[in-house]
Protein backbone atom coordinates (compact mmCIF):
# COMPACT_ATOMS: atom_id res chain seq x y z
CA UNK A 1 0.00 0.00 0.00
CA UNK A 2 2.80 2.15 0.62
CA UNK A 3 5.02 1.43 -2.48
CA UNK A 4 5.42 3.95 -5.35
CA UNK A 5 2.14 3.91 -7.48
CA UNK A 6 0.32 2.29 -4.37
CA UNK A 7 -2.89 3.02 -2.15
CA UNK A 8 -1.41 5.36 -0.33
CA UNK A 9 -0.09 7.63 -3.28
CA UNK A 10 -3.99 7.54 -5.00
CA UNK A 11 -5.31 8.45 -1.59
CA UNK A 12 -3.06 11.81 -1.79
CA UNK A 13 -4.50 12.32 -4.83
CA UNK A 14 -8.20 11.79 -3.80
CA UNK A 15 -7.01 14.48 -1.45
CA UNK A 16 -5.47 16.81 -3.21
CA UNK A 17 -8.44 16.32 -5.78
CA UNK A 18 -10.66 17.37 -2.38
CA UNK A 19 -12.54 13.97 -3.06
CA UNK A 20 -11.15 13.13 0.88
CA UNK A 21 -9.95 15.20 3.91
CA UNK A 22 -8.36 13.21 5.47
CA UNK A 23 -6.02 9.62 5.13
CA UNK A 24 -6.53 7.68 8.58
CA UNK A 25 -6.01 3.81 8.68
CA UNK A 26 -8.16 0.94 10.60
CA UNK A 27 -6.08 -1.54 13.03
CA UNK A 28 -6.58 -4.11 15.37
CA UNK A 29 -2.87 -3.89 16.44
CA UNK A 30 -1.47 -2.96 20.14
CA UNK A 31 -1.18 0.60 20.82
CA UNK A 32 2.51 0.88 20.90
CA UNK A 33 2.16 -0.27 16.97
CA UNK A 34 -0.48 2.12 16.38
CA UNK A 35 1.65 4.56 17.66
CA UNK A 36 4.53 3.83 15.56
CA UNK A 37 2.92 3.70 12.56
CA UNK A 38 1.57 7.47 13.51
CA UNK A 39 4.76 8.85 14.50
CA UNK A 40 5.52 8.07 10.71
CA UNK A 41 3.53 10.90 9.61
CA UNK A 42 1.36 9.92 7.02
CA UNK A 43 -2.00 9.00 8.41
CA UNK A 44 -4.68 11.60 10.19
CA UNK A 45 -6.65 9.26 12.20
CA UNK A 46 -7.43 5.39 13.79
CA UNK A 47 -10.26 3.50 13.61
CA UNK A 48 -9.47 0.48 16.52
CA UNK A 49 -10.56 -2.14 18.26
CA UNK A 50 -10.77 -1.02 21.92
CA UNK A 51 -13.01 -1.68 24.71
CA UNK A 52 -13.46 -1.46 28.81
CA UNK A 53 -11.35 -4.49 28.65
CA UNK A 54 -8.48 -4.14 26.57
CA UNK A 55 -8.09 -0.79 26.91
CA UNK A 56 -4.71 -1.09 28.68
CA UNK A 57 -3.18 -2.70 25.48
CA UNK A 58 -4.46 -0.04 23.01
CA UNK A 59 -4.24 3.49 25.10
CA UNK A 60 -0.94 3.92 23.74
CA UNK A 61 -1.98 4.33 20.10
CA UNK A 62 -5.23 5.93 21.42
CA UNK A 63 -3.15 9.07 23.18
CA UNK A 64 -1.07 8.82 20.43
CA UNK A 65 -3.53 9.92 17.61
CA UNK A 66 -5.23 12.62 21.08
CA UNK A 67 -2.14 14.21 21.36
CA UNK A 68 -1.90 15.26 17.32
CA UNK A 69 -5.07 16.46 17.17
CA UNK A 70 -6.37 13.33 15.24
CA UNK A 71 -9.63 11.39 15.37
CA UNK A 72 -9.91 8.34 17.03
CA UNK A 73 -13.15 5.80 16.08
CA UNK A 74 -13.47 2.78 18.63
CA UNK A 75 -14.51 -0.38 16.65
CA UNK A 76 -15.64 -3.30 18.77
CA UNK A 77 -16.80 -1.23 22.50
CA UNK A 78 -18.74 -4.61 23.64
CA UNK A 79 -15.63 -6.96 23.40
CA UNK A 80 -17.99 -8.68 20.14
CA UNK A 81 -20.89 -9.86 22.29
CA UNK A 82 -19.16 -10.92 25.15
CA UNK A 83 -19.83 -8.72 27.45
CA UNK A 84 -23.59 -8.26 27.37
CA UNK A 85 -23.54 -12.30 27.27
CA UNK A 86 -21.45 -12.50 30.63
CA UNK A 87 -22.82 -9.93 32.41
CA UNK A 88 -22.50 -11.70 35.60
CA UNK A 89 -18.82 -12.79 35.70
CA UNK A 90 -17.99 -8.55 34.52
CA UNK A 91 -20.31 -7.11 37.43
CA UNK A 92 -16.74 -5.52 38.47
CA UNK A 93 -17.28 -3.31 35.29
CA UNK A 94 -20.38 -1.71 37.08
CA UNK A 95 -21.27 1.03 39.42
CA UNK A 96 -24.19 0.79 41.61
CA UNK A 97 -27.23 1.06 39.34
CA UNK A 98 -25.89 0.31 36.02
CA UNK A 99 -25.09 -2.67 34.18
CA UNK A 100 -21.59 -4.21 32.20
CA UNK A 101 -22.79 -3.57 29.07
CA UNK A 102 -23.65 0.38 29.86
CA UNK A 103 -20.35 0.31 31.74
CA UNK A 104 -18.58 -0.44 28.55
CA UNK A 105 -20.08 2.55 26.42
CA UNK A 106 -20.30 4.64 29.10
CA UNK A 107 -16.21 4.14 29.29
CA UNK A 108 -15.78 4.97 25.74
CA UNK A 109 -18.39 7.12 25.43
CA UNK A 110 -16.88 9.74 28.33
CA UNK A 111 -13.27 9.52 26.76
CA UNK A 112 -12.18 12.75 25.99
CA UNK A 113 -9.74 10.95 23.28
CA UNK A 114 -12.38 9.37 21.95
CA UNK A 115 -13.93 10.87 18.89
CA UNK A 116 -16.66 8.07 17.75
CA UNK A 117 -17.75 5.34 19.34
CA UNK A 118 -19.01 2.39 16.69
CA UNK A 119 -21.66 0.23 18.29
CA UNK A 120 -23.96 -2.46 16.42
CA UNK A 121 -27.72 -2.63 17.72
CA UNK A 122 -30.59 -5.44 16.95
CA UNK A 123 -33.37 -3.51 18.64
CA UNK A 124 -34.94 -0.33 19.84
CA UNK A 125 -34.44 -1.06 23.08
CA UNK A 126 -31.02 -0.93 22.28
CA UNK A 127 -30.73 2.36 20.88
CA UNK A 128 -32.79 3.96 23.24
CA UNK A 129 -30.19 2.20 26.21
CA UNK A 130 -26.73 3.92 24.33
CA UNK A 131 -28.66 7.20 24.08
CA UNK A 132 -29.26 7.17 28.00
CA UNK A 133 -25.96 6.18 28.63
CA UNK A 134 -24.55 8.98 25.79
CA UNK A 135 -26.28 12.17 27.71
CA UNK A 136 -25.47 10.87 31.25
CA UNK A 137 -22.24 9.40 30.95
CA UNK A 138 -19.82 10.34 33.27
CA UNK A 139 -15.95 9.81 33.18
CA UNK A 140 -14.09 6.35 35.13
CA UNK A 141 -12.01 7.96 37.79
CA UNK A 142 -8.39 6.58 38.27
CA UNK A 143 -9.26 4.11 40.66
CA UNK A 144 -12.20 2.62 38.99
CA UNK A 145 -9.86 2.46 36.10
CA UNK A 146 -6.89 0.69 38.24
CA UNK A 147 -9.40 -1.55 39.81
CA UNK A 148 -10.43 -2.84 35.98
CA UNK A 149 -6.50 -3.47 35.22
CA UNK A 150 -6.25 -5.36 38.26
CA UNK A 151 -8.83 -7.82 37.86
CA UNK A 152 -8.66 -8.34 34.03
CA UNK A 153 -4.76 -9.32 33.95
CA UNK A 154 -2.43 -9.62 30.75
CA UNK A 155 -4.71 -11.93 29.28
CA UNK A 156 -6.69 -9.47 27.45
CA UNK A 157 -3.55 -7.86 25.37
CA UNK A 158 -4.03 -11.26 23.08
CA UNK A 159 -7.19 -11.75 23.21
CA UNK A 160 -9.57 -11.88 19.36
CA UNK A 161 -10.84 -8.67 18.58
CA UNK A 162 -13.16 -10.67 16.09
CA UNK A 163 -12.36 -8.80 12.74
CA UNK A 164 -13.47 -12.19 11.10
CA UNK A 165 -10.39 -12.36 8.57
CA UNK A 166 -9.47 -15.53 9.32
CA UNK A 167 -12.90 -17.02 7.73
CA UNK A 168 -13.38 -18.90 5.10
CA UNK A 169 -11.18 -22.10 6.60
CA UNK A 170 -10.49 -24.85 3.53
CA UNK A 171 -11.44 -27.32 6.03
CA UNK A 172 -14.56 -25.26 7.24
CA UNK A 173 -13.74 -24.98 10.60
CA UNK A 174 -15.48 -22.13 12.23
CA UNK A 175 -12.31 -20.02 13.01
CA UNK A 176 -13.74 -16.73 14.21
CA UNK A 177 -16.57 -18.68 16.04
CA UNK A 178 -13.82 -20.43 17.72
CA UNK A 179 -11.16 -17.70 18.84
CA UNK A 180 -14.60 -16.19 20.18
CA UNK A 181 -14.63 -19.24 22.39
CA UNK A 182 -10.83 -19.19 23.41
CA UNK A 183 -11.49 -15.24 24.30
CA UNK A 184 -14.13 -16.69 27.27
CA UNK A 185 -11.33 -19.19 28.40
CA UNK A 186 -8.86 -16.11 29.01
CA UNK A 187 -11.03 -13.50 30.36
CA UNK A 188 -13.04 -16.37 32.71
CA UNK A 189 -10.27 -18.78 32.99
CA UNK A 190 -13.13 -21.37 32.87
CA UNK A 191 -12.41 -25.34 33.13
CA UNK A 192 -12.29 -27.56 30.33
CA UNK A 193 -15.48 -28.91 30.62
CA UNK A 194 -17.06 -25.57 31.52
CA UNK A 195 -15.40 -24.49 27.55
CA UNK A 196 -16.81 -27.63 25.76
CA UNK A 197 -20.20 -26.64 27.13
CA UNK A 198 -20.36 -23.35 25.97
CA UNK A 199 -19.18 -23.95 22.31
CA UNK A 200 -23.53 -23.69 21.19
CA UNK A 201 -23.21 -19.94 22.39
CA UNK A 202 -21.21 -19.05 19.43
CA UNK A 203 -22.66 -21.65 17.09
CA UNK A 204 -20.59 -24.23 17.07
CA UNK A 205 -22.39 -27.57 16.79
CA UNK A 206 -22.05 -30.86 14.95
CA UNK A 207 -24.08 -29.85 11.93
CA UNK A 208 -22.08 -26.42 11.51
CA UNK A 209 -18.52 -26.92 9.83
CA UNK A 210 -15.74 -28.99 11.01
CA UNK A 211 -14.37 -29.62 14.38
CA UNK A 212 -10.75 -28.22 15.69
CA UNK A 213 -9.25 -31.37 15.65
CA UNK A 214 -9.40 -31.32 11.58
CA UNK A 215 -7.05 -27.85 11.21
CA UNK A 216 -4.46 -29.15 8.85
CA UNK A 217 -1.93 -26.46 9.89
CA UNK A 218 -2.26 -24.75 6.16
CA UNK A 219 -2.06 -21.27 8.07
CA UNK A 220 -4.05 -19.78 5.66
CA UNK A 221 -5.86 -18.59 9.17
CA UNK A 222 -2.67 -17.12 10.45
CA UNK A 223 -1.67 -15.14 7.55
CA UNK A 224 -4.18 -13.03 7.56
CA UNK A 225 -5.05 -12.61 11.07
CA UNK A 226 -3.98 -8.28 11.77
CA UNK A 227 -3.03 -9.40 15.41
CA UNK A 228 -0.38 -12.40 14.26
CA UNK A 229 -2.12 -14.39 16.87
CA UNK A 230 -1.57 -18.14 17.05
CA UNK A 231 -4.64 -19.54 15.78
CA UNK A 232 -2.97 -23.04 15.22
CA UNK A 233 -1.66 -23.70 18.45
CA UNK A 234 -5.40 -22.47 19.67
CA UNK A 235 -7.08 -24.60 17.43
CA UNK A 236 -4.79 -27.52 19.49
CA UNK A 237 -6.04 -26.68 22.40
CA UNK A 238 -9.78 -26.63 21.69
CA UNK A 239 -9.57 -29.64 20.23
CA UNK A 240 -8.46 -31.02 23.77
CA UNK A 241 -11.39 -29.73 25.32
CA UNK A 242 -13.63 -31.19 22.67
CA UNK A 243 -12.16 -34.67 22.85
CA UNK A 244 -12.90 -34.91 26.76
Amino acid sequence: AMKPGGQYEGLLECKEEGLIDHIVFSSHQPGSEIKHILEDGKMEGVLLGINILNFPYRWDGVMAAYQRGFGVVAMNPLFGGAIPTHEKELSFLASEGETPTEAALRFLISCPQISVVLNGFTTRKHIDMACRVADEALPFTDADLEKIRKKIGDNMNLACTGCGYCDNCPQNIPVPSYMQLYNEKQIFNSSDKEMKEKSYLWGITESNGARANECIECGQCEEACTQHLPIIERLKEIASWENK
